[in-house]
């Protein structure tokens, strides 16, 4: 975070007035930055195929070392996710009614899902803007611009607009093995996205070396961001690619730097329904 926090800080303009749609996402970086711990509820509208999976959803997190609690709330409020030491404890909530042990970007949990649990929480978006930020400093005042205010849950939000006019989606040929996690990790672009476009069944899929892949040459065409006037956060996004929308996320109850106990990420905690 620190390198992230030092580009942000090059790339964004120090003299650009108040509540300049760019001067906001530079406050908001700085907060979401120095977030070391994390809980929030989140709901999801991901875009499948021709329509939009809706899940909502409770999370705790802590940045170091990187530990993770998900509670679903819809469609299934059975459902819990521990991430821990770098694998998932995952209570289905249903058949077999015993805790798994599985893989970050099993099949089993990344059915139907662009994300896996470790982009919960702001830290996988804000790298997202980042990098569209740093590709495209030169124009960054005329493409983020302030469309004013709303209510976000009843919380004043500023509406920043970010358009990509440079988005396309192009022919890339594979060097090495790859698969659409690795792809997106090193080019920042979405992993279901690669999947869809190619018609690849799970993100962990190998992609020969020397094959033709379309991708996205970057996250998004379009974002919108609703950012809390007062903490600074992101309350709501709107995330579009060359169908229209793509993806939606909207944030409530956030609670920064809230102080854990020391069994919050404890499978054994009396709070849980590991078995």
């Amino acid at each position: 975070m620190r390198l992230l926090l030092y580009i942000i800080f090059i790339i964004l303009p120090f003299t650009v007035p108040a509540q300049n749609a760019i001067s906001v996402c530079k406050d908001m970086f700085g907060v979401i930055s120095g977030m070391q711990t994390l809980t929030m509820k989140m709901e999801a509208w991901e875009r499948v195929g021709d329509m939009y999976v809706n899940t909502k959803f409770f999370i705790k997190r802590r940045r170091k070392p990187l530990d993770i609690y998900y509670k679903q709330i819809s469609p299934n409020d059975k459902i819990e996710i521990l991430y821990l030491n770098g694998k998932l404890l995952v209570n289905p909530g249903s058949f077999p009614w015993v805790s798994l042990d599985l893989e970050v970007n099993s099949p089993l949990v990344r059915k139907d899902q662009h994300h896996s649990i470790l982009d919960s929480g702001y830290d996988h978006f804000i790298l997202v803007l980042s990098e569209l930020f740093r590709k495209y400093a030169d124009s960054l005042s005329k493409n983020i611009v302030m469309s004013g205010t709303e209510k976000i849950n009843n919380i004043n939000c500023y509406k920043i607009t970010c358009a990509n006019p440079y988005y396309k989606i192009y022919s890339y040929k594979t060097t090495k093995a790859e698969t659409p996690l690795t792809l997106a990790t090193r080019l920042k672009i979405p992993e279901y996205k690669i999947c869809e476009l190619n018609r690849i069944s799970s993100v962990t899929d190998k992609i020969p070396v020397g094959t033709t892949v379309k991708l996205p040459n970057d996250y998004a065409k379009n974002l919108i961001l609703w950012i809390d006037q007062k903490n600074k956060i992101p309350l709501k996004m709107e995330i579009s690619d060359e169908k229209g929308l793509y993806e939606k996320f909207i944030f409530s109850e956030v609670v920064i730097n809230p102080v854990f106990k020391e069994d919050e990420f404890d499978k054994e905690n009396k709070a849980y329904n590991f078995k």
